[in-house]
Order: C-alpha cells, then sequence, then structure tokens
C-alpha cells in the first residue's frame, strides 16, 4: 500500500518532517488518536528516527503531538476551534 506522507529532502529535515506531519495532522490523513511510531514515520518520510522523533518533539511544543513516556506519540485529540487556532499559527 503506498504511503500517504511524501518523503522529505533537503538539509533542514527536523523542519520538513515536523511540516509534512503537522499538513497530515490538519489535512485529517493523521487522525487525533492515531499513534505516531517513529519507526513507519522514518521510512514513510525518508528520514532517519532521531529525525522524526526532533519532530515530534517540536510538534509535541505546539500542542500537536502527546508523548507518554513508554508508551510513544500519538495525534492529541482538539476540538475544531482549537484546530483553526493552531492552523493560523
Amino acid at each position: 500500500m503506498p504511503s500517504p506522507l511524501t518523503p522529505v529532502r533537503g538539509t533542514i529535515l527536523r523542519m520538513q518532517a515536523a511540516d509534512a506531519l503537522r499538513d497530515a495532522i490538519f489535512s485529517g490523513v493523521l487522525s487525533p488518536g492515531d499513534a505516531l511510531r517513529e519507526v513507519t514515520l522514518a521510512r514513510e518520510l525518508g528520514v532517519s528516527q532521531s529525525t522524526v522523533r526532533e519532530a515530534l518533539v517540536q510538534l509535541e511544543s505546539q500542542g500537536l503531538v502527546t508523548h507518554v513516556p513508554n508508551k510513544g506519540s500519538a495525534v492529541t485529540r482538539l476540538s475544531a476551534q482549537e484546530v483553526a487556532e493552531r492552523q493560523e499559527v
């Protein structure tokens, strides 16, 4: 099955990976509550796991991703208003 995410290229991979994941969240490709597996995301985006990990930390600081120690990361459950506010930023 082809991946819904587009591989990223360039020198600032963490930012590009975060942008790709943010776009996937806002477009509904990644839904609230979806688990975000670093290995899978790294393969789909064509980057290393550490790049994905850094991107997830960035998205967590923006409130789009929730990380639970020893469990992993997931897309944060946001109201429609919260999504709109984050898209404006």
